[in-house]
């Protein structure tokens, strides 16, 4: 099956800021995201969203579903519901699993800014009752956190319903500027859910940006995994499909029409696999121990892919921030 991933970037980043102004474009970066005044300026989040299954159009090019259809695998359940409960909305082989307080997070370009986008499956269908929470980890060790108030004043909020009747689905759409992740080089994105405000944490989710010449990329698990029946859809917790977790792939996050550099080979994705060398928290310091240009994906692949090996970098560990 071919997927509509687009282009690949390497992960290494060669220019490393300052550890003072790491930590004064941290400080930025948080105060921007806490600043309603400050985002007001930006432009509104794109809002075609031609199946109106709550994912906008941009967002399916990066997640590599279908535009034109509400449920892509045609499981049952949305696009959008599965990207809140953590099961692939790419095959039907991999469907939500327990009835449980879910969120999904992935991200997207605009106009001028980026854009993270929370999805948060609510069983119950109550959003009164539920804590949802965001952060920035810089530079490998710095957290900034966004308090449930941050998020949801500065957020474009969006409901939907459910497969379960009196469930309900909640979009956050976050936007803040590419300039800090362009400047440090690259920062991971985290977020989190709780059964109340200052409650137990029930689902955490995570994302890593890198910024390599013009291109922004957002690290996400290969769709893909090697099970007994052939390739079937990944899950990130609570879905049903089982395998081979084949590395991850970097989506690039076009922001005023930029998607990619042409010296790239079409028709390509670069493919990376990792080692855990380091654990400090809730945070994991990961080893490239293998990359290659794979072909048969509807993306581009840079020429240098494979000296990504031995390559290190340090992002958030969702299982850790629940307590698994």
């Amino acid at each position: 099956m071919k997927l509509p991933i687009q282009p690949n970037v390497r992960v290494s980043v060669t220019w490393a800021a300052p550890m003072v102004a790491v930590a004064a474009l941290g400080c930025l970066l948080g105060w921007e995201l806490a600043a309603p005044e400050a985002l007001a300026a930006y432009e509104n989040p794109p809002t075609i969203d031609r199946d109106d299954d709550g994912v906008v159009d941009a967002q399916e090019t990066i997640l590599g579903t279908n535009a034109l259809r509400a449920d892509s695998d045609e499981d049952g359940y949305s696009d959008l519901e599965e990207l809140a409960r953590g099961s692939s909305p790419l095959f039907p082989q991999s469907t939500p699993g327990f009835e449980r307080l879910h969120i999904g997070l992935t991200c997207r370009g605009g106009e001028e800014n980026l854009h993270a986008v929370l999805a948060v499956y609510l069983p119950e269908g109550n959003l009164r009752d539920v804590g949802v929470e965001g952060g920035v980890l810089v530079n490998g060790n710095r957290y900034l956190s966004l308090s449930q108030l941050v998020v949801l004043s500065n957020a474009r909020l969006r409901f939907y319903e459910a497969v379960k009747p009196g469930a309900k689905l909640v979009v956050f759409d976050l936007p803040f500027s590419p300039r800090y992740v362009r400047a440090l080089g690259e920062l991971s994105l985290f977020a989190v859910v709780r059964h109340s405000p200052g409650g137990l944490i029930a689902s955490a989710d995570a994302k890593r940006l890198v910024s390599v010449g013009s291109v922004i990329a957002m690290q996400m698990q290969n769709p893909l995994i090697l099970g007994s029946g052939g390739l079937q859809g990944s899950t990130t917790g609570s879905g049903s499909s089982t395998g081979l977790n084949l590395g991850s792939i970097y989506v690039p996050l076009p922001v005023a029409g930029s998607n990619g550099e042409s010296y790239w080979a079409p028709g390509q994705v670069c493919v990376q696999q990792t080692q855990t060398v380091a654990i400090a928290g809730a945070t994991l310091t990961q080893e490239v121990v293998s990359a290659e240009c794979q072909l048969g994906w509807d993306g581009f692949c840079p020429p240098d892919c494979a000296s990504s090996v031995g390559d290190t970098y340090t992002t958030v560990d969702p299982t850790v921030l629940i307590g698994g």
